[in-house]
């Protein structure tokens, strides 16, 4: 997936990629895991600062650790193995 945007929490690397298969629709997911599918980018930003995600690690998250907004995120275009790439 084409990752959006990012943003490095103490938990890991949250991210908002598009859905590869529905244009209208985007993933919020952490590290390597995706979490759930979004109408928006904003929308799941949204959901990150409101603990709403559904995924206790990234809700758990304490105020300063948590964006408030989707500007607080940062845009980014790598896919998740790029990333790996250069892990290794």
């Amino acid at each position: 997936m084409q990752r959006l945007y990012q943003y490095s929490s103490s938990a890991g690397m949250l991210w908002i990629a598009q859905d590869p298969q529905r244009a209208d629709r985007v993933w919020l997911g952490i590290d390597e895991t995706p979490i759930r599918d979004f109408p928006s980018a904003r929308a799941a930003a949204e959901a990150v600062h409101r603990q709403g995600t559904g995924w206790h690690p990234v809700d758990e998250l304490h105020g300063a650790n948590r964006p408030r907004g989707l500007a607080e995120w940062t845009a980014g275009t790598e896919t998740s193995s790029q990333i790996e790439g250069r892990k290794q």
